[in-house]
């Protein structure tokens, strides 16, 4: 069940949050944004409370992303209990043509009150989303599609969170056994590599566009060249041309083990 005062520390949290960005575009936040930050939290919590999550909202897979309109539907009194400022503009997505932000010297009061009332984990999660995406629409509903509830659901489902704790014990626990299999030789060696390629990189940096070596001989782009590229292009066949058209999907492709490949989704 939705637990209003832990969904309004979420919201502010992030606002808060996001007034201290160094790129003063990135200090306001939409409900979007709000929303999918709120949706950050619970993962981070679920992932340490055995798939419990903390603020109760039942999220579904809407669209591109974690979806809750009662959720949805708190977010301007939300924002409104902290005072934060709100202005509205056109929108290629509908349910977020509004921004708010809070002034800074508020916003550190917020995030201070809420870093002593919201679990370290959550803290920690929306602080380092909100670093990482700010306002960018796209590149946060990206991030969230591609979470494990989502790539678990189809359209319209209620989203899982019991399986986050499971992938997160498996993470740590492969993470640990790669540890301890280095060696403490393999270790220095591994240093040893890393300096050595630093040490490399700062040179080649610091070399000046009059020192670098010019390729000798230096390359000809006659009429051999040009002729000798147009003879690959047409060996690579004909170019492709555009077309439209509809591409119909079985429904069974939301639950296929394909979509939780990262290099396929």
């Amino acid at each position: 069940m939705l637990d209003q005062v832990r969904l309004d520390s979420l919201y502010q949290y992030a606002l808060a949050t996001a007034a201290s960005a160094d790129d003063f575009r990135q200090r306001d936040l939409g409900p979007i944004h709000l929303l999918k930050y709120a949706y950050l939290a619970d993962l981070a919590f679920a992932e340490r409370h055995d798939g419990q999550i903390f603020s109760g909202v039942e999220w579904r897979f809407h669209h591109f992303g974690p979806w809750s309109t009662e959720a949805f539907e708190r977010i301007a009194l939300s924002i409104e209990h902290v005072g934060a400022e709100t202005r509205a503009f056109g929108s290629q997505y509908t349910d977020d043509a509004k921004r708010y932000r809070l002034d800074q010297t508020e916003a550190e009061h917020v995030a201070r009150r809420l870093e002593h009332e919201l679990p370290p984990e959550i803290t920690y999660a929306v602080s380092r989303a909100v670093r990482q995406h700010g306002s960018d629409t796209a590149d946060l509903l990206r991030h969230v599609y591609l979470t494990s509830p989502m790539l678990s659901a189809k359209p319209g489902e209620v989203l899982d969170f019991s399986g986050v704790a499971q992938v997160r014990a498996g993470t740590i626990e492969a993470e640990q056994e790669s540890v301890i299999k280095l060696s403490g030789r393999a270790r220095k060696q591994r240093t040893a590599i890393l300096q050595e390629a630093r040490a490399e990189i700062q040179r080649r940096l610091s070399t000046r566009p009059g020192q670098r070596i010019a390729p000798d001989p230096a390359p000809r782009y006659d009429d051999v060249f040009f002729e000798g590229t147009a003879q690959l292009d047409l060996a690579a066949g004909e170019p492709l041309t555009a077309s439209r058209g509809d591409i119909q999907f079985d429904d069974s492709v939301w639950l296929s083990s394909q979509r939780r490949d990262p290099d396929v989704s």
